[in-house]
């Protein structure tokens, strides 16, 4: 979670500060969504559609700013929203975000140097009107590029003054050129707020916060109050006891608990998080590129294990997901087919999982030449396609330390020893980025707000383009050049229609569970719970998204 409570404390508090809500109906919450809570806070450049995720024109029950996403560089924003010192949000806030905010620039021997993935130019037409020359041109991009808004009167207060200095010139100025105006304009000293998150928006107000006790939103309607659960009581028994009406989070092991309870409201899905592991296809003795540098594709070897399709589907076949998912996660999670979870509109309702068939993986591996010769209860190469003869079938399953979630080190334990029941040693181990190419197998946990799950462009992970050493792009080094030419038909697709966007990632699925690059696992579920209140219906990922006609019972 994003520490929202400790950055809110930066911020200038707006409204009254008493605890007192009137006439108001509040939800008290001892978990903490703080990408959800952020939500209520801040503006968006794009407003999303709860359901699919996708951009959406900004109205009434939402808070984006564009009012014509998808129609053109141009975007007219719409001038009903206000900060919460009553300051209109406008174009000057989004330039401000995509010029500064999100660039880092430096200057050397060589002159200016800017880095920003975002945008390559912008030029301000006027109050409600500007035009952003965005880097990712394809139909991936309005929803990646999608960003909290910073309140530039108060991170940047000369900012509006700098601008205006400019003017609206007829064509856009590149970034490094605002860049180097926005250093001469300040005499080589960009200024920079030491806030870390701007006044709150509409429609609720912050006014309380404190690290150790919680924060406090009101809205006209509505007040939403979190507190943490007192020492020796969870937050799971301050809801099931009736001192909180709802949790946005829940750990797995107490799901049934709040489902058993009386008088609850349950909400529970599969989300848009989702395990795979990754079957490096390459020599990792030797990573190298795809391409050379004259863009001639390299021959990168075979992984002496998995560079047998055979024996990558015998990896999945031997895998029981069913019994992960309950001994991992008490039966909440949803066993997927490919590479997009149930909640994606990408994902394929047609495409079944293909299941737990251990005998299968055990004919395939024996077909594979991976034969048990020595007895040990380990299988060996025995005229193997790519393997040493004689060696071991061992292999090391890489968890990043640091993303990884304890979770996830629960279930790939379980993926080895389900494994060693039909041969494979496998072991579970800490190691460094899998984009240094090094590994056997790599477990991949994605979170349903990392870049691959905003939109289902999954070029970075799929696409031999994308298999450059140490870029994190396609580390696995898959390849297969009809599932190159389906991504970039969806990345590039004229109007990007969703449907037939859709249809193409379909038939990518379809390829990938016939190539195996990876063993398929699961998608998370999402767990919500609530008590008396009315039009609470949380999407994935989404609990909050339509907090504004909530109604508090008592």
């Amino acid at each position: 979670m994003k520490p929202l409570v400790v950055l809110l404390l930066c911020c200038v508090l707006v409204g009254g500060v008493s605890a007192q809500d009137g006439g108001r109906g509040v939800v008290r919450t001892s978990y903490r969504d703080d990408g959800a809570l952020a939500q209520l806070l801040l503006p968006t450049l794009y407003a999303r559609d709860p359901a699919t995720g996708l951009p959406t024109a900004a109205g009434a029950g939402n808070f984006g700013l564009v009012l014509n996403p998808g129609a053109g560089p141009v975007l007219h924003l719409r001038d009903d929203l206000l900060w919460g010192d009553g300051m209109p949000v406008t174009a000057y806030d989004v330039l401000y975000k995509y010029v500064i905010d999100a660039t880092t620039s430096y200057a050397d021997a060589d002159g200016l140097h800017v880095f920003n993935d975002l945008i390559a130019g912008a030029r301000l037409i006027d109050e409600y009107t500007l035009e952003l020359d965005f880097l990712d041109q394809t139909c991936a991009a309005p929803v990646r590029v999608n960003q909290a808004l910073p309140l530039a009167h108060v991170r940047a207060p000369d900012f509006r003054a700098f601008v205006d200095a400019v003017g609206t010139p007829d064509e856009l100025l590149t970034l490094p050129e605002w860049i180097a105006a926005y250093r001469a304009y300040f005499a080589d000293r960009v200024p920079r707020s030491t806030s870390t998150l701007p006044l709150p928006g509409t429609p609720f107000q912050l006014v309380e916060a404190q690290s150790d006790q919680g924060l406090h939103l009101v809205s006209d309607d509505l007040a939403i109050v979190y507190s943490p659960a007192p020492a020796g009581m969870t937050p799971v028994e301050r809801f099931l006891t009736g001192q909180t009406n709802l949790l946005l989070d829940v750990p797995f092991d107490r799901r049934a608990d709040v489902r058993a309870a009386r008088d609850i409201q349950i909400a529970e899905m599969p989300g848009g998080s989702w395990d795979m592991l990754l079957f490096n296809l390459a020599d990792p003795t030797r990573p190298r590129d795809a391409y050379d540098e004259d863009g001639a594709r390299r021959d990168q070897g075979q992984h002496p294990l998995f560079g047998d399709l055979r024996v990558r589907r015998a990896v999945q076949l031997a895998i029981n997901v069913d019994e992960v998912i309950e001994s991992t996660f008490h039966g909440n999670a949803t066993p997927m087919a490919a590479n997009y979870p149930p909640t994606s509109w990408a994902s394929d309702p047609d495409l079944a999982p293909l299941g737990y068939d251990p005998t299968e993986a055990e004919r395939l591996l024996d077909e594979a030449g991976w034969v048990d010769v020595d007895g040990d209860g380990v299988r060996n190469c025995y005229h193997c396609l790519y393997g040493t003869e004689g060696m071991d079938f061992y292999f090391m399953i890489g968890l990043d330390p640091q993303l990884s979630q304890a979770s996830s080190y629960a279930a790939a334990e379980s993926v080895s020893r389900q494994l060693r029941r039909v041969g494979i040693a496998a072991q579970v181990s800490e190691a460094p980025s899998a984009s240094l190419q090094e590994f056997d197998a790599y477990w991949f946990t994605f979170g349903a707000e990392t870049a691959l799950n905003r939109d289902p462009d999954q070029a970075a992970l799929w696409s031999t383009a994308a298999d450059v050493v140490d870029s994190a792009g396609n580390p696995g080094s898959y390849s297969n050049p009809h599932v190159d030419a389906l991504l970039e038909q969806a990345r590039m697709l004229p109007g990007c229609d969703v449907e037939q966007r859709a249809a193409l990632y379909r038939e990518v699925s379809t390829l990938l569970q016939a190539d195996q690059p990876a063993v398929w696992l699961y998608a998370r579920h999402e767990f919500y719970a609530a008590r008396g209140i009315e039009n609470f219906a949380p999407y994935p990922d989404n609990p909050l998204w339509n907090v504004t006609t909530w109604r508090v019972h008592p």
